[in-house]
């Protein structure tokens, strides 16, 4: 039996971020299934679902900025208000505030694990403050006791949690993220004609698509590096780079090596963008070279695109794609390998045919949302009992 549910929701914001994506498209289902539901958001984001989540009636409210303790009586006000059932945070800054007002109030608290956040690499970051990374590690292995329970979106990010925070494996669940199917899948001659409309491309291009916000983990400069190690192959290939995401603190470094090599292959940088379904499906491939993920909901994205994909060899993308069938994949942060694995992609349209339809038939067999999300409301279901 089905009980009546009341769920309290605490995360940064609902921006582009594939975390705050999941969550918005959660609480859409939840809301249909008759659930209860107020979201708690830390800051503003143009971009993203913000004002859509809003716009379709549902309370929402922000932090006020300010000390510490003042946003945690304001969410202790907020739980004596509203008296969830179950508070949800996902993202570190909203898990510490959920946490912490533990200590002024009780509640149920369930956390996602979203990434993998203590990743070696994750410290290469020129604009990593290293000090505030290990003080972060150390309160969260010291406080992550006080949650009731976590959710990791992958195995890879629940060993991952358990060998750093020394977290109790019985505490944490394993749901994959999902994502909807591509409405425009079954078109993408249709679409691709209008992509070529718009960027003004040759009729004859290859459109090799990124979706990441321009972040140093996103690894988009190691597939610039990669452009220009195949650009004379890549160039008469007709191959062009679609560059979809936010502008981040890789930015510079990206827009400078563009600035310092002339490069015959297109790269076209399109901002953020609210039509990435639409993209993928007029898409020839999906390249994501990231230095670190907890899942890459993007690459889940490409496979309901029906596209063959290039991606770094991250232990996790083995739970996500399947190596050699749908996914070509190159040692992480080394541009040569990736240059070698487009060429091979460009060469062959059979070969991008043949992973394409492997990659959408990975998507319908593990990645449809609707599944997904059931097991996390039969989840959350089993925590409120």
């Amino acid at each position: 039996m089905k009980m009546k549910m009341k769920i309290l929701f605490i995360q940064d914001s609902l921006g582009s971020g594939g975390a705050e994506r999941s969550n918005a498209y959660l609480c859409y289902y939840l809301k249909e299934k008759g659930v209860d539901l107020k979201i708690v958001l830390l800051d503003h984001q143009e971009e993203g679902l913000e004002q859509q989540v809003i716009e379709d009636g549902f309370d929402v409210v922000f932090l006020k900025e300010g000390k510490l303790y003042n946003q945690l009586s304001q969410l202790k006000s907020i739980i004596a208000d509203f008296k969830p059932d179950l508070v949800h945070a996902v993202l570190f800054r909203s898990i510490l505030r959920a946490r912490l007002t533990k200590f002024l109030t009780k509640f149920k608290l369930v956390e996602s694990l979203v990434n993998s956040s203590y990743d070696k690499r994750r410290v290469q970051d020129p604009g990593m403050n290293k000090l505030g990374f290990n003080i972060y590690k150390k309160i969260n292995r010291s406080t992550h006791f006080i949650t009731d329970n976590f959710v990791a979106i992958t195995d890879e990010v629940k060993s991952h949690f358990v060998r750093h925070l020394k977290i109790e494996p019985s505490r944490v669940k394993v749901i994959y993220r999902g994502r909807q199917p591509n409405p425009f899948v079954s078109q993408k001659g249709d679409f691709k004609g209008e992509l070529l409309k718009e960027f003004n491309l040759p009729e004859k291009s290859q459109i090799f698509t990124n979706v990441a916000r321009q972040e140093f983990q996103k690894g988009q400069i190691y597939l610039l590096k990669a452009i220009k190690e195949a650009d004379k192959i890549l160039s008469q290939q007709n191959v062009v780079f679609l560059l979809c995401g936010i502008e981040r603190n890789a930015t510079p470094e990206l827009k400078k090596f563009l600035k310092e090599n002339d490069l015959k292959t297109k790269i076209i940088f399109t901002g953020y963008r609210n039509d990435i379904n639409r993209i993928l499906a007029g898409s020839d491939a999906f390249v994501f070279p990231s230095l670190f993920e907890g899942l890459g909901g993007a690459l889940i994205e490409a496979q309901a695109a029906k596209l063959p994909i290039v991606c770094s060899d991250l232990t996790v993308f083995e739970e996500v794609v399947k190596k050699k069938e749908n996914a070509l994949f190159f040692e992480t942060g080394n541009e040569k390998d990736l240059a070698e694995k487009l060429t091979t992609l460009a060469l062959n349209s059979g070969l991008q045919k043949k992973m394409g339809k492997k990659s959408l038939q990975i998507f319908e067999d593990k990645f449809k949302i609707d599944h997904i999300h059931d097991q996390v409301y039969d989840h959350f279901q089993k925590l409120i009992a």
